[in-house]
Parts: structure tokens; C-alpha cells; sequence
């Protein structure tokens, strides 16, 4: 799988080469517990954001709309990996206010 990592300040691309911590464990919106290397995909957009972010909202906006329009390649995906918040009831509100749609942890 590759892995293309955004944040608001730099952009990371990881080839299958590469070393890039796919099995730490990440959490869901859901509370479900995987691990990056686990999601199925042959090319992985990684967003890491936070709440208080101006560039990741507008990051988000965009990558919204790439979810829309690849959400039937089972090829491409795109997840968003929450970085500062811990309190669930403020990610939740960020993701309905945005009304983002690809899949969070």
C-alpha cells in the first residue's frame, strides 16, 4: 500500500519501502480499535488534523470532496486522524459541523 500523509505544514509520501508506523493503533469515531495497515486500499490518504486547525478545515473541505468523487475506487481512500482533541463530544461536533465524510479516528 502507499501512503500519502497531509498536514498543515508539510506533505509526506511514503512509498512501501519506507518505514511508516502502520501498526500503532488507532480509534474510530465508532470507538473500533485497527491499525493503518489493516484498511484495504491500494493508496491511503492520510489527513491529520485538529479542531482548532484554520488550514485542516480547509484541507478537510477539499478532501471531501475527493471522498465524494473516489468513494466507489476501492482503490483510493481517505481517513482523518484527530491529533489534540481526546474529548469525543468536541470531534463529533467538529465532524457534523464540517459535515465531513470520509472515515476519522
Amino acid at each position: 500500500m502507499n501512503y500519502y500523509c497531509i498536514c498543515s505544514l508539510k506533505k509526506f509520501i511514503f512509498e512501501n519501502n519506507q518505514t511508516f508506523p502502520d501498526t500503532i493503533p488507532i480509534v474510530n469515531d465508532f470507538g473500533l480499535t485497527t491499525q493503518i495497515k489493516d484498511i484495504n486500499c491500494k493508496y491511503l490518504l492520510i489527513d491529520f488534523w485538529f479542531r482548532g486547525c484554520a488550514p485542516c478545515i480547509t484541507a478537510s473541505k477539499i478532501l471531501n470532496k475527493l471522498h465524494t468523487k473516489y468513494l466507489d475506487k476501492s482503490e483510493f481512500k481517505i481517513i482523518g486522524i484527530n491529533v489534540k482533541d481526546t474529548a469525543l463530544h468536541l470531534f463529533q461536533k467538529y465532524l457534523d459541523n464540517f459535515k465531513i465524510e470520509y472515515e476519522q479516528y
